[in-house]
This record gives structure tokens, sequence and C-alpha cells, in this order.
């Protein structure tokens, strides 16, 4: 803002006619009107008095009217609140000040170190000094307008990516600057040149011009200088911001661009300054910027607006730009990469969907179990809604069923950082109760401390219901079973006597003399006795089996007993079909004294080897016996029973050992049978380990 003292600067800035100040120190009456960024440079605050003034504390030395400070200055606000009624005299501006004071008018001026160091200089007031310091500092900083707050952030991001050694280097020129106490040669010669002649005061006075000419040039060249570093800076804190920045003018021309947007156009700042800003730009991208832009041109407000460039999402604003006559002249563009924000709160949306849409509770809690959130089926399943919660503890739903310890289990290890699994029983709002099986886990933050736990917990009262049906049902089978084979096995004797009976008496009676026919009917007889005696034995070593009431014994026995006895009983049935051989084949180092059940053993091979005698009509049945593994106290023996019978599909051979079921309805009806011999068998060898 050229040509305006900063009293008019600051009533400009606060009615909105300044966009930005790049050189201003904050204050409370300032900040009501403007934003600003961190200080970037800090100097002491000062007073000044004349070289021949005695020592001095500070401003209360002095009295009322005697003490300047520069009206609108930061200094004017700080030394009228800290010392009201002292009567501070108001100067236009720093030059103004400082030569009252150089010549008697007032006593001191407070203001900052720098400007006052260069004003001595330039003005020559060599008759100054600085007196002392005051307590306070002067901060300078960038102020830019109240709706502008994007421009704070890209200017501090700038400010704190700028090196250290750029920011002393700033500091040094500024602070280097300092009064320089001198004999004043020009005025001195000046009183000699008036004794001695004259004419001497006219060289003297054109030597002064020259003097002020030659300074004057001299601070238009610093001031140039300074200039173009201030502009220098200024772009380098532009440029290294990562938004976009440009400054188009009423037409849409670039005006001013940064280095950020240049790259996003991937051409360079001075390659697009001066083009049409729309003409970068295709598609609906260029429809709907154009429009947002006619509007602020239009209306002069701000236009907020996202969109996707070459797949890159956008947060753009559109300010209105207006010159020192509050006329509007173009429009100041900032745009911000936010792809990776939206993606992440894409993946935020996703999260919460999932959480509210969940067909489990879920509960936040803070570290003391303060709820913080609970989702929709939470309250649809307690009957409690979520302004009934928010704030109370978890143990609204306590029901009072589970232990004390349960809970401090609970807490000791969530507090600990492990996650807990459990089981609550909890009470509803009406009053009634429902079983829950949770998982606590902790929620921790960047620094890994815990700062929420998070409970997601599914409604298992159904599950328990039938859980505890089945464990009836179940119980009630076991008892069911338990009584049948109690039943069965203690009914073995009473069932087992009668057909014992049967069995003797035919036997006895075909030893007397008989007619064939009489002879015919008892050995019809006696086989159907000794057939149904087997199925009464199958049927009761079952249930036994099942009862849990079947023991083994463990008792030291001969193999080759077992065997012989098997070869009587298999090779006699074997002899009543045509060419129908039984073999035995036993490994060389199959030991031949054992320990364990001889009883249940041949009970097994029998079964086996009258299902090959039963299938089988011609060709030969092989008996085998092989050792699998063993040492000094145990032994793993395999017997297998091979034939030349009918064989079976693999469809049959799936329910080879399900009770009372053979091959088929016609394997039934032609060889008859229980279907429990192979059940039984290979429970035995179950039991047998």
């Amino acid at each position: 803002v050229e040509g305006l003292s900063w009293t008019q600067v600051m009533k400009k800035a606060r009615f909105g006619g300044v966009d930005v100040l790049p050189c201003v120190a904050k204050t409370p009456e300032r900040d009501k009107f403007l934003l600003f960024t961190r200080p970037y440079l800090d100097f002491p605050m000062v007073i000044v008095t004349r070289q021949d003034a005695p020592f001095i504390n500070g401003v209360l030395d002095f009295g009322k009217g005697r003490v300047a400070v520069v009206k609108g200055y930061v200094t004017q606000e700080l030394m009228e609140r800290a010392y009201p009624g002292h009567g501070f005299f108001h100067a236009d501006n720093v030059d103004k000040a400082l030569k009252a004071v150089s010549r008697g008018k007032l006593d001191a001026f407070v203001g900052n170190l720098p400007s006052i160091s260069y004003g001595i200089e330039k003005l020559g007031l060599t008759n100054l000094k600085v007196a002392t310091t005051t307590r306070y500092r002067f901060e300078l900083a960038f102020a830019v307008r109240k709706d502008w707050p994007e421009l704070v952030s890209i200017l501090n991001k700038s400010l704190a990516a700028m090196p250290e050694s750029e920011k002393n280097k700033i500091h040094n020129r500024w602070i280097s600057l300092h009064v320089e106490r001198r004999t004043n040669w020009t005025l001195l010669l000046e009183v000699v040149g008036a004794i001695v002649l004259a004419g001497g005061i006219i060289l003297v006075i054109i030597w002064r011009w020259n003097r002020k000419l030659s300074k004057e040039i001299s601070e238009r060249r610093r001031t140039e200088e300074a200039l173009r570093e201030s502009r220098t800076a200024a772009r380098g804190l532009l440029d290294a911001t990562q938004e976009s920045l440009l400054l188009l003018d009423g037409r849409g021309n670039i005006v001013a661009v940064n280095a950020t947007a240049a790259r996003r156009f991937q051409k360079g700042p001075d390659e697009i300054a001066g083009t049409d800003f729309f003409a970068l730009l295709s598609g609906e991208v260029h429809t709907t910027r154009r429009a947002h832009f006619d509007r602020v041109m239009e209306t002069g407000s701000l236009v907020d607006f996202e969109d996707t460039l070459n797949g890159i999402v956008f947060q753009s604003r559109f300010y209105p730009v207006k010159d020192k006559d509050g006329k509007l002249v173009g429009v100041a563009l900032f745009s911000e990469d936010i792809t990776v924000r939206k993606q992440a709160e894409l993946e935020l949306k996703k999260l919460s969907r999932a959480v509210e849409q969940s067909p489990t509770s879920a509960v936040i809690t803070d570290t003391q179990g303060t709820i913080e959130y609970v989702n929709p089926k939470f309250t649809e399943l307690t009957g409690y809604s979520a302004a009934e919660v928010l704030g109370q503890n978890p143990r609204v739903l306590n029901s009072g069923k589970l232990p004390p310890g349960h809970y401090k289990n609970l807490w000791e290890t969530i507090l600990a950082g492990r996650e807990w699994h459990g089981e609550f029983h909890n009470k509803k709002k009406n009053g009634e109760l429902f079983w829950e099986h949770a998982h606590i886990s902790p929620i921790r933050n960047n620094d890994g401390q815990i700062t929420h736990f998070v409970a997601v917990k599914e409604d298992i009262t159904e599950r328990k219901r039938l859980q505890a049906e089945l464990l009836r049902a179940k119980q009630a089978a076991e008892d069911a079973t338990q009584a049948k084979g109690d039943f069965l096995a203690n009914m073995s004797h009473e069932i087992r006597t009668p057909m014992n009976a049967v069995i003797g008496m035919s036997h006895l009676a075909l030893k007397t003399d008989l007619t064939p026919k009489q002879q015919d009917y008892l050995n019809k007889i006696q086989s159907s006795a000794n057939s149904l005696l087997g199925i009464i034995n199958d049927i009761l070593d079952f249930s036994k089996i099942e009862a849990g009431k079947l023991d083994m014994e463990a008792v030291d026995f001969s193999l080759d007993d077992v065997l012989d006895n098997l070869a009587n009983l298999i090779t006699v049935k074997a002899g009543e079909k045509e060419d129908l051989q039984v073999l035995f084949a036993m490994a060389p180092d199959v030991p031949r004294q054992l320990v364990g059940d001889a009883l249940r053993l041949g009970q097994v091979l029998i079964n086996l080897s009258n299902n090959s005698v039963k299938f089988t009509e011609s060709g030969e049945i092989v008996v085998s016996t092989e050792m699998v593994d063993g040492d000094a106290d145990r032994v793993t023996l395999k017997f297998s029973v091979s034939d030349t019978g009918i064989g079976m599909t693999e469809e049959q051979m799936a329910k080879l050992f399900q009770s009372f079921t053979q091959a088929d309805t016609s394997t039934t009806r032609k060889y008859g049978g229980t279907g429990l011999g192979l059940t039984i068998s290979k429970r035995l060898v179950e039991m047998m380990g």
C-alpha cells in the first residue's frame, strides 16, 4: 500500500481493503480483523534519549507527555495498556519522533530497535542513544485478511520449511544496524567555516546537499535491494508450499503462479504466466472452474468446491481480489491435493457403515469404561437408546449373574494391552436376561498409549438355549442307551439259559434211536438254535460295548492256540463247500506267547473268517499274521483274512462297519446275518488299542 500512513493502512486493513501485510506485529486489537502467521523475526522494544540524558530505568522516569510513540504502532497499544494515564505523545512516524527527541522537544521515544537504528543512521542524529530496553518484544509476522485462512496455513508451512540459515541471515541483516557514536565533523566544519570565511558556508551547504542526495540514492538502492530480497523470499515461500496458488486477472489470464501449480500442468511458472488459465483445462473441469470464476467476478464472493483433474482430487477456493479502491480486479485460486485424504475418508466411511450396519453390537469406551459410542445393533438388542447409555458405564447391563472375578480378569487383561474374549450374562432395559459373546480390544494412539477400548459383542442367547436342549437330549439319549445296555447285559444269562437248554436237549436226543424224520427234525432244531444263539451273542456283545460294560482282559496266552481253535471251527464249515481250502500264513518274526484278551481276538478272527466262508463258494481263504511294530514291552500285529469270494463295490465298502447293515438286501435274503459282526469286530480292535 503506497502513499498511506501506517494509521491509514491499518484503517484500510480493518475494512478488508488490504489483503496481505508482510511485516506487522500482532496485537489483540489487530487480531479482531486480521489473521497472523507465526513470527519470523523478533526484536527488542527500546527507549531512545539524547546522549546527554541521565541514566534511566524505564518510561516512568519521564514526565507525562514527554515520551513519544508512533500513532497506530503496536508500541502505542502496549505502552498505553501498561502505563494508563501517562499521556504519551503520538508521533506521525518514526522520523518525526526521533527529530523531536533530538531537538529536545521530547525526552524519549519508545519503538523497535531496527526502525530506530535505521532512522538514526538515515537522519544522522548522532546526539541520540538507546538508553535501555523494555520488557516487550517486537515480533514480526505476515498478516492476512480474515477470510483468507488458507493463506495463513500456506505461509506457516513455508516458514516452517525455511532453513535456519536463511532465518539467521534475515535476522542478522536487521539486527546489525546500530547507533554509531561519532563526532559530528560536518557541524564542526560549518562553525569553523562561518568564523573563517562566510563563503565557506555555501561550500558546506553544497557539500551537505550532495551528501544528502548520495544518502537518498544509497537508501533507494538499499530499499530496492530489500524489496528484491523480500520478493525473492516471498516467492520461495510460495514455491515451497504444496498447494497450487494462482492469481488471475479479470479475464482469466495467469498473472502469478507458484511452482507447485505449474508442475501440475507439467510446465514451468514462466511458461504459463500470462496465458489463459482455462485454456489449460478441458472437459468438465474447464466448464465448472470457468463457471466458478465468473460467479466470483459477478458477486465478489468466495467460492469453495472440489473437482478432479488428471485423477487428482482438489479442494479449491476462488477468492475475489480487489485493488486499493475496492474494485474487483481478479481472482486468487488456492488448490490443495486431497486425494489421499479423500481415500482415507472413503475407507473411514466404509468402516463406519460396516460398524453401523453390523449384525453384532459395538461399544467404544474410554480407559475408565465410560461409553462414548454404541452402534444401532446395541440399541436394538438392549432396548437402551444411544442417548441413555452415552456417558454411562457398561455395568448398566450387569445382571449380577456372573461373579466379580469375571470382570476383574477382564479389566486386568485389557489394561495390560491384551485382547479379552468371553461371555456376559446381561440384562436388557426391560429386565430380560440375555447372553453375549464379547471380544474386547484396546485402541492405541500413535505413541502406543491406550486411549479407548472397543467391544464387539454377539447375542448368543438362542445358541445357549439350543446348547442346553442338546445337552438335555444327549443326556436323555445316554441315559436310554445306558438303560438299554444295562437291561440287555443283565438279561444275557436269562436269554442264553433257555437256548443252551434247547441246544443241549436236542444234542442228547440225537444220540438216541430215532426215525429218519425225527432225526431230521432234531438236526434242524439244533441248527436253528445254534444260529439263534450266535445272533443273541452278537446283540449282547454289541449292547455291552455300547453300554461300556465290555472289559478287555490282559492275560498270558498262546497265539498258536487261538489260531488252532480258529482252524477247527472254520475248516469244518469250509468242508461243507466244494473245493474251498483254508490256509494259514504266519511271518517268522511273529512272537507266539502274548499278553492280551485271547477270547476277543479269537472272536474277531472268527467273525472275519465266517464271512469269508459265507461269501466264498470255491477257491481259498487265507488267514495271515505279520509283525507291524514292536519292542520289549509291546507288539503290534496285523491279522488279515483274504478270500476268492464275491467281493464288494466301493459303495458297499463305505457301509462296511455300519451297525445292522449288510451289502444289500439281496445279500441279507440269500446269506442272512444281523450285520453286527464287522461292527463288533471293529469296536473290539479299537478297544485293544
